[in-house]
């Protein structure tokens, strides 16, 4: 690849992803964690009705933003970016999904592995 096309390459993900995150904003399913003025963490988020939901999310394609359900109490982090990943900021993270979502009970999201993606699952306090 030379140079001219690798700088093409970062300019539309760069493209895609503002055009993804001004779609997911539009929706309200972005979140995010502040800290002396600066973004510490971000996670864009849909809402599903069951599994089947969530499984057609993770398999789409990156980037496009598909319809969700918000009347789902299933959330699905799309997304998630921060500065560091620790318990407080998934804390965080989580409190901020149950104050904006109250029907959402749980919370999926796939981390990458070796060998394939871990499904990871979060739920809401007093949830079982």
């Amino acid at each position: 690849m030379d140079q001219s096309s690798e700088f093409h390459d970062k300019r539309l993900v760069r493209q895609m992803y503002g055009d993804y995150l001004s779609q997911m904003y539009l929706k309200e399913r972005v979140i995010a964690i502040m800290g002396m003025g600066e973004v510490l963490g971000m996670a864009t988020l849909l809402i599903a009705r069951d599994m089947e939901d969530v499984m057609n999310f993770h398999s789409r394609p990156l980037l496009t933003v598909p319809q969700d359900y918000p009347e789902g109490s299933i959330a699905y982090i799309d997304y998630l970016i921060a500065k560091r990943w620790d318990s407080s900021m998934r804390k965080m993270i989580q409190e901020l999904i149950e104050l904006k979502f109250p029907r959402v009970e749980l919370a999926y999201w796939f981390r990458p592995g070796k060998d394939n993606d871990r499904l990871k699952l979060c739920y809401r306090k007093g949830a079982s």
